[in-house]
């Protein structure tokens, strides 16, 4: 399977989305626990497939909160 820059830019806005309504769902506490493990599987499932990586800041700290980017370190 050959995935384009574009389609990895429009995965990476998703994973970008999912992660903020994770976020929210942590912090509202109100849903099934079962949900919550999935939608960290399929954050997990971008990370790897996609190679996303969090951002850094200038001491090149992870910054896990923030959108994360795509790994063009390779």
């Amino acid at each position: 399977m050959k995935i384009t820059t574009e389609q990895r830019i429009k995965m990476l806005e998703a994973h970008n989305n999912l992660q903020t309504m994770l976020t929210c769902l942590h912090e509202c506490g109100d849903l099934w626990v079962s949900d919550l493990s999935k939608l960290e599987s399929i954050i997990h499932d971008l990370h790897k497939i996609f190679d996303f990586v969090p951002q850094q800041n200038d001491e090149g700290q992870a910054l896990h909160y923030a959108d994360w980017v795509l790994n063009d370190k390779k």
